[in-house]
């Protein structure tokens, strides 16, 4: 098995949203507070947003998305940066 980790671009919203939609719809974990899964285009949109100061990741297995992560600010106040 090959496994890597590499900086997520919008090529993988797609997959990105699919995974999302497991746990959104699902309520299986707190893995997420969202109960509607963003769209492909809104996940491109919110790693257009954070991509200056905070990664994107994929995780890839065998050459296929299996995971991701993101970052962003804890809150909006300077103290947190």
């Amino acid at each position: 098995m090959d496994t890597a980790i590499r900086d997520a671009g919008p090529q993988d919203a797609e997959r990105i949203a699919k995974i999302y939609r497991y746990y959104a719809g699902n309520h299986v974990s707190a893995i997420t507070f969202e109960y509607e899964s963003p769209s492909p285009a809104e996940i491109q949109r919110r790693m257009a947003g954070t991509a200056k100061r905070y990664p994107d990741l994929v995780i890839e297995r065998d050459g296929a998305v299996r995971g991701y992560a993101y970052g962003g600010p804890f809150v909006g106040q300077a103290a947190y940066r």
